[in-house]
């Protein structure tokens, strides 16, 4: 309870500036996007404190963070990234084709503990794509990808966390959710590097993504992004039910970086409340 009446202070004071100047006045902090990074810092802030932390990790609790997580030959990746692509796999594709590809990408019978090496994942996808079609291939990873966001968000998101983020505004909840996903990049990122950027709702960039890369045998033309893309939409969606996310460049049609840009069905719906209304 004493988060929720943390977040009621920092919602009062995001709009305190408006008193006396009429609902959501040009000077109001609710819609000063300084102002609402402090109020999100605040907020993670105080969460952090609390013990209310988002953990992204998508395996056991004691994965440890490589010394140099973007180095490939030691990079690690959270298990989902595997173990979902497979469940996918074996739902939308027949028995051979679930068989065939595990094969093909050399997995091994046993796993270890917590977190498993990103060249595991970026051989499983290079296997997906040389056995099936374009269009199937990146369905399989959509599919994936909003898998892990689900387990990510009912297993590793605290329950009072979820709650604080349907209470906050999407202008709030979003830029938490961005935080934390930078934080725990390494664990869905591999030896890749994340970025979020640019005015709400914002743009996350990813240089080295696991799917979009020549050795996972990206599409020479069009978006290799669609696991990602899926499970940033998913888990955002915690944020702001009318979210989406959408590869606009990507590494694998010879882009400089993947660019996954985030937008919202209702743009209104990002704009808190102020108090004086």
């Amino acid at each position: 309870m004493q988060l929720f009446r943390d977040f009621a202070m920092l919602r009062a004071r995001s709009c305190a500036g408006a008193q006396g100047r009429g609902p959501c006045a040009a000077d109001c902090p609710a819609v000063n996007a300084q102002a609402q990074g402090r109020v999100a810092f605040d907020l993670l802030r105080i969460s952090a404190m609390r013990s209310y932390r988002i953990n992204l990790k998508t395996g056991p609790q004691t994965a440890r963070r490589p010394a140099d997580p973007h180095d490939a030959a030691v990079a690690r990746i959270g298990p989902n990234a595997v173990i979902q692509t497979l469940r996918a796999l074996r739902e939308r594709e027949s028995p051979e084709v679930a068989r065939l590809v595990p094969v093909r990408a050399e997995l091994p019978e046993a796993w270890p503990e917590g977190m498993i090496p990103e060249a595991w994942f970026v051989r499983l996808v290079e296997a997906l794509r040389a056995t099936l079609p374009a269009e199937r291939a990146e369905a399989v990873l959509r599919q994936s990808g909003a898998y892990t966001a689900d387990y990510v968000g009912r297993h590793r998101i605290p329950a009072l966390f979820r709650a604080l983020l349907r209470l906050l505004p999407a202008r709030l909840g979003i830029p938490l959710l961005l935080t934390a996903f930078q934080r725990h990049a390494w664990t869905f990122a591999g030896s890749g590097r994340f970025q979020a950027e640019g005015a709400f709702p914002g743009t996350i960039v990813m240089q080295g993504c696991p799917t979009c890369r020549a050795e996972a045998a990206a599409p020479a033309a069009g978006h290799a992004g669609a696991y990602y893309e899926a499970a940033f939409e998913g888990l955002l969606r915690l944020a702001a039910a009318g979210v989406r996310v959408r590869e606009v460049s990507c590494q694998g049609g010879h882009a400089a970086l993947c660019r996954f840009e985030i937008s919202l069905k209702d743009p209104a719906l990002g704009e808190p409340p102020c108090a004086s209304s």
